[in-house]
């Protein structure tokens, strides 16, 4: 984006271009380390999303497994900021055990070359109040 001159409004550029797949095809189907490791796991292939609710469900299975004692029920969603009701999907935790809060939460290593990574969003911090 260019400035525009003093009461002249700024003037936007815009271009797209399209490379075809084929001319790429040596980095698109280059293994790295990454993709070697985790070829073969079923939790690689799944959406953030989607492994995200696999494996709080399989944690939450777990624990009342475990812990036979304990109770764990569904969240209680609560209402948004602007004080809509939220959905069971939208609550601000996933599930209550023996009356806390429980946020699953997962992610994916990955390998930079030099030392494997992973990144955690989203990440909700218990307030006072």
């Amino acid at each position: 984006q260019h400035r525009g001159i003093i009461g002249v409004p700024p003037l936007r550029i815009r271009a797209f271009i399209t490379f075809p797949a084929s001319q790429f095809e040596d980095i698109l189907n280059k293994e790295t380390v990454t993709s070697a490791a985790y070829k073969t796991s079923l939790l690689a292939t799944l959406s953030p999303k989607a492994r995200g609710e696999l494996l709080s469900l399989l944690v939450r299975q777990l624990i009342v497994t475990l812990y036979p004692c304990s109770k764990t029920s569904d969240p209680i969603p609560g209402t948004c900021s602007n004080g809509y009701r939220r959905g069971v999907a939208r609550a601000e935790y996933d599930w209550l055990w023996d009356g806390q809060r429980v946020e699953c939460k997962s992610s994916q290593f990955t390998w930079n070359g030099s030392t494997w990574r992973f990144n955690l969003q989203g990440i909700k911090v218990q307030h006072e109040g």
